[in-house]
């Protein structure tokens, strides 16, 4: 009988698409377990990036670097000497060589022991404690403070000292408000801008700016066009407080009675717990109730820079000092205060937040609603025969932690510790977590309450812990924690309503990441990269496998996501095609420890700044010079019996000058051996064929510099038996 040869299997396969990169232990076919600067614009072809351009370069005379930048008709650039840019004008925002802010913070701190006019802030931060004795001044060395984020470490390094503008009595136990006056902000400080309207706002340094105007070269007026959100004006004067009607014209003939007066115009009755305006009525021969009687609040500056509408509050530094006090003894407390006495009505007059019903042109006087027992009252800065800057007018943004613009507002959210103003104008600590909206068009103003349709917004939350980053999606404003969503749903009449939505929310550090695209929310949470359309958030980024990413930076450069994201090995730059589904990896500009800021998308291209220059990513014409490798996963593992492999085919086309290289690693030895090359001479298409010799598994990588465009892989293979 005559014994014959088995004759081997042959088989030929071939890869012509293309899905990007796939860390995971088994990939699909196509995919890659690392690459670099390949591209998706041409899938299922393989590709390289283009070249990154410069788009925009600011003055070397004038900045060292960009901060930040927002993309409106015009691209709008923050440079750090404070300037901002807009169609080539530029206008200096932030105050001085180095920027500022014009933010005034408040400490929370109560003294424990005896306190000098001068003491370091390390030594007042010995205990936890509130404030309110006096007004001080913080000053330091170039940098910027934050109150409740700074430790006592970091404080004696800055050299912050606090200095009374007067001797303060000050004793055991007794509260100090500290304000930070146009505090120098170092220019490493992390800006966003937020744009609204024709506006502009520079946070957290509460400015505003008209990019507009700028951008047109037309003349900017302080306090209109650009300036401060935040409005104080300090009074170190005796301030007059006289009842008066809504345009702040004093009554005539005004007796205040507790008993029913006669031949007089306007009666303050005193009778009653509240004093009640009344007025004669001449066809009715009877008093009758004046119901919106209103105070005019008057002192040299008082109203300087504020407006009709505005919401605004009065800080009553040391209240206790208008109760009679010879000096000696233990002086009289705000809460012993009787409320019907003529103080009493005062403080609670003064609490709260009011609206300017008018305000003078001039600055001298504003008026707000309310009724005093008596036609005026000066409220005086003596107190024991110490001078002190007695009230303050101010009209504040709220302390927020992220914010956004939705149907022409501003929603901010904060979560934390606060210091909260009481009935008898003492502020105290106190937790907070609440969402905040301006008011309507106009956003200095978040505090102004006329019960209208366009007041201001606050509302308190009960979800748990620190928000972790905001932005809109379908008009609605999020505002995530790692845990869930604050879900805002805005109403045209004011009454505004939040859900709260469980789900993976926003990693901590990761709040740049938010990126929308085609009407679906693409950030970075715990667990990975997630897309999110309002309903539950779906993971996308499984093909990344098992690294572990933080601090994550997002940006939009047509369908595609630009992620960031720092990792154990450095930051990486990944491509994420919402399309295609397809992730690959691009070199970051950035060094391995560099934060890389903010990424803008202007006219549907991604821009990143870079020192003095604004580039975009994939906004070149070519590749030249562009260098990319691709590593494929083991290959090998779908067939079960020994195989040879006898030929790999590569077919691909080069651009003139570019090159591309084959490498082979076999059965996982660790070691590359170069099996070929191709050079584009010309615009050609070519193949580049392998000979491996026989092996179990092997990898294959590919690399190159310029543009190639690969469309298929074909390898040939014998099986062998089982027998080895």
């Amino acid at each position: 009988m005559e014994a014959r040869l088995k004759q081997h299997t042959k088989a030929r396969r071939m890869t012509d698409i293309w899905r990007g990169l796939d860390r995971r232990d088994v990939i699909q076919e196509g995919s890659w377990s690392e690459a670099c600067n390949l591209s998706s614009d041409r899938y299922p072809l393989l590709t390289v990036r283009r070249n990154r351009a410069q788009a925009q370069e600011v003055d070397r005379a004038t900045v060292g670097h960009i901060l930040a930048a927002c993309g409106r008709d015009e691209l709008v650039i923050l440079d750090d000497s404070g300037g901002v840019w807009a169609g080539g004008h530029r206008l200096q925002l932030l105050e001085g060589t180095a920027a500022q802010a014009a933010v005034e913070e408040v400490s929370s701190k109560r003294y424990t022991a005896e306190v000098t006019n001068a003491a370091t802030l390390a030594t007042l931060y010995e205990d936890e404690f509130q404030t309110d004795v006096g007004w001080a001044t913080i000053t330091y060395d170039g940098w910027r403070w934050a109150l409740g984020q700074a430790s006592v470490e970091d404080i004696e390094d800055m050299g912050i000292t606090i200095t009374p503008l007067q001797p303060l009595p000050l004793r055991p136990g007794d509260y100090i408000r500290v304000y930070v006056s146009k505090v120098l902000v170092n220019a490493d400080t992390r800006r966003q801008m937020v744009a609204m309207g024709a506006y502009v706002i520079v946070l957290p340094d509460r400015r505003y700016v008209n990019v507009v105007k700028l951008a047109a070269g037309e003349t900017m007026t302080e306090g209109e066009d650009y300036g401060n959100i935040d409005q104080r004006n300090h009074i170190t004067t005796d301030v007059v407080l006289t009842v008066c009607d809504l345009w702040g014209h004093d009554y005539q003939g005004i007796i205040v009675s507790d008993t029913e007066p006669a031949g007089h115009e306007t009666w303050i009755d005193t009778s009653g717990s509240t004093p009640v305006l009344r007025e004669w009525s001449v066809s009715t021969s009877t008093w009758v109730v004046i119901p919106a009687p209103y105070v005019r609040v008057e002192a040299p500056g008082i109203a300087a820079g504020l407006r009709q509408w505005d919401g605004i509050t009065f800080d009553l530094y040391n209240a206790y000092a208008m109760l009679p006090w010879d000096g000696s003894g233990e002086p009289p407390t705000v809460e012993s205060v009787d409320e019907r006495s003529v103080e009493g009505h005062v403080l609670k007059l003064l609490a709260g937040t009011h609206a300017v019903y008018a305000v003078d042109p001039a600055g001298g006087w504003l008026v707000i609603p309310g009724l005093l027992p008596q036609a005026s009252y000066t409220v005086t800065k003596q107190y024991a025969g110490t001078v002190y800057p007695e009230l303050t007018v101010a009209r504040r943004m709220p302390d927020m932690d992220y914010i956004v613009e939705v149907s022409n507002r501003l929603w901010g959210c904060k979560y934390g510790r606060a210091m909260v103003q009481d009935e008898h104008l003492q502020w105290h600590d106190e937790a907070i977590n609440e969402i905040y909206a301006c008011k309507l068009g106009d956003f200095r103003n978040w505090r102004c309450y006329l019960g209208l349709s366009t007041d201001s917004y606050t509302a308190s939350r009960g979800s748990d812990g620190p928000y972790t980053g905001a932005a809109v999606l379908d008009g609605h404003p999020l505002f995530f924690k790692e845990g869930c969503v604050e879900k805002v749903f805005p109403s045209s009449s004011g009454a505004h309503q939040i859900q709260t939505q469980t789900l993976d929310g926003v990693q901590a550090g990761c709040d740049r990441s938010l990126v929308v695209i085609d009407d679906r929310l693409y950030y970075k949470a715990p667990g990975g990269v997630m897309v999110y359309t309002g309903t539950l958030p779906t993971l996308i980024s499984a093909p990344l496998g098992r690294v572990a990413y933080w601090d994550a930076v997002g940006g939009r450069h047509g369908k595609k996501l630009y992620l960031a994201m720092a990792r154990d090995t450095g930051r990486e730059l990944l491509c994420y095609d919402t399309v295609s589904g397809i992730w690959l990896r691009e070199d970051a500009p950035w060094g391995a420890d560099e934060d890389p800021g903010s990424m803008v998308t202007w006219h549907d291209g991604l821009y990143y700044t870079q020192g003095h220059t604004l580039y975009r990513i994939d906004g070149g014409a070519d590749c030249k010079g562009v260098s990319w490798y691709a590593e494929s996963g083991i290959l090998g593992l779908d067939v079960a019996q020994h195989k040879w492999i006898g030929r790999i085919a590569i077919r691909c086309r080069l651009e003139l000058g570019a090159s591309v290289r084959a490498y082979i690693m076999y059965d996982e030895s660790g070691h590359w051996q170069r099996k070929g090359a191709l050079v584009g001479t010309r615009l050609h298409s070519g193949t580049l064929v392998i000979l491996p010799r026989r092996c179990d598994t092997f990898r294959l990588r590919l690399e190159g510099t310029g543009g190639v465009e690969i469309y298929s892989m074909v390898y040939e293979r014998e099986r062998g038996s089982d027998v080895p």
